[in-house]
């Protein structure tokens, strides 16, 4: 006597379709907010601060030698020389 099983995989197929549709869900904002987070910390942590020394470099360039840079965090004094 011989046995004759028919297994349908359309169940696993929805499983394995539903699974991509849930990871492109969750993985497409996921990149959009690691993107601007990045950005924003670049933009907070390096532009502003080289913006910072440009505008100082135009200053001097300029002939204002009368001020210091402005500086956020840790500074250390500076004496100027007397020329």
């Amino acid at each position: 006597m011989a046995v004759v099983v028919t297994v349908s995989t359309t169940a696993v197929d929805r499983v394995a379709r539903d699974g991509r549709l849930l990871a492109l869900y969750v993985m497409l904002p996921a990149i959009v907010i690691v993107t601007v987070l990045l950005d924003w910390l670049a933009r907070r942590l390096v532009h502003r601060r080289i913006g910072g020394i440009r505008e100082t470099m135009q200053r001097v360039a300029g002939g204002d030698l009368g001020r210091a840079p402005r500086s956020r965090g840790r500074t250390r004094s500076v004496r100027s020389c007397p020329a």
